[in-house]
């Protein structure tokens, strides 16, 4: 990593200041992405434990495994976007730190998902062709997917911040990070690390304490899951934006 870029602490601690000063991000996080990825664990588990599902769903509703499969595949979908609006409602909260971070955000919890709304698709879709095209580098050779993979990361900022969408937003994070791949690389590894993996230890440890208590207690560590996911993801996002206000400075200078 280069001596101009931040390092990954910093990163975490500017967001974590931000984050101090908005309120509505409480209700965001618990509304917009704990209740959907707790909502989505619980249904993955349902699909992914067999005698549970044959013996208290399909049983008691009278549906085929095919039929249960059907209805909870467009439920995924909508748990996915459900996520992905709140995704948007961090970052247009988020986009202070860009432009204005000192003090508190005054937007309400329904402004902040009114103007969020416009995102949801563009985001989604975007992230499909991005995926497209990862994967058409990758056939060529694994490094230039991985590039690719790279210099797009900012997508979802350049959508929500700069209005830039598709193509367009894929390209401007490109033409951001050339120079720096390598070390946005890192940050964003840096990053993954120390947000996600103790976010996977807590109900890695949690899920043990519960069972060695009582199984019938198992559903809770799905809220449990639900809450550190959702947490860690929404600092990511802040870390993400505040690392994006850096990378675009350097650009400037």
């Amino acid at each position: 990593m280069n001596q101009f870029m931040p390092s990954v602490f910093s990163l975490i601690g500017s967001s974590w200041s931000f984050y101090k000063k908005q309120p509505v991000l409480n209700n965001v996080i618990g509304w917009m992405m704990i209740l959907p990825i707790t909502l989505t664990f619980m249904l993955s588990e349902t699909m992914n434990n067999e005698a549970f599902l044959h013996q208290y769903i399909l049983n008691q509703t009278g549906l085929t495994s095919f039929e249960f499969f059907a209805i909870s595949f467009p439920i995924s979908i909508a748990l996915s976007l459900w996520v992905i609006w709140g995704t948007a409602c961090v970052v247009i909260i988020g986009k202070r730190m860009i432009k204005s971070p000192a003090g508190r955000s005054r937007s309400s919890f329904a402004t902040v998902r009114k103007q969020a709304t416009k995102f949801i698709i563009p985001l989604f879709l975007t992230d499909i062709l991005r995926d497209i095209f990862t994967i058409f580098w990758s056939l060529l050779l694994i490094v230039p997917g991985i590039i690719y993979r790279v210099q797009t990361l900012f997508f979802v900022i350049i959508i929500v911040c700069e209005g830039r969408e598709y193509r367009k937003a894929l390209k401007y994070s490109k033409k951001i990070i050339k120079g720096h791949s390598w070390s946005v690389f890192w940050c964003f590894l840096g990053l993954s690390i120390v947000i996600f993996i103790p976010a996977s230890l807590i109900p890695m440890l949690t899920q043990e304490a519960i069972r060695s208590y009582n199984d019938m207690f198992l559903p809770v560590n799905h809220i449990i899951s639900g809450a550190t996911y959702g947490i860690a993801y929404a600092i990511y996002l802040l870390s993400t934006i505040a690392l994006y206000k850096e990378v675009k400075g350097m650009k400037s200078k």
